[in-house]
């Protein structure tokens, strides 16, 4: 993803994030989080999703709503 002062990356910008669960096949998200200059957000997941292995996918949308970054697939979160 592109850093803040990057191309038209702004510290205004919302994070969104897609958590894919694959042992229960089903997602959790948070589409309008943090804003980028936070660098960090909670994402609240259903009490049976705890402790799975859950995938996670970021992008960031235009603080005012024109515009939406690729996505970047973080990668597979073991939990134990």
């Amino acid at each position: 993803m592109i850093d803040s002062g990057e191309g038209n990356a702004s510290g205004r910008d919302n994070l969104w994030v897609l958590l894919f669960f694959p042992e229960y096949e089903t997602t959790e998200y948070l589409f309008n989080g943090a804003t980028r200059d936070k660098g960090q957000d909670i994402i609240p997941v259903r009490p049976h999703h705890l402790g799975k292995p859950v995938h996670v996918y970021a992008s960031f949308n235009r603080y005012n709503g024109s515009d939406i970054s690729p996505s970047s697939y973080i990668g597979i979160v073991p939990h134990s």
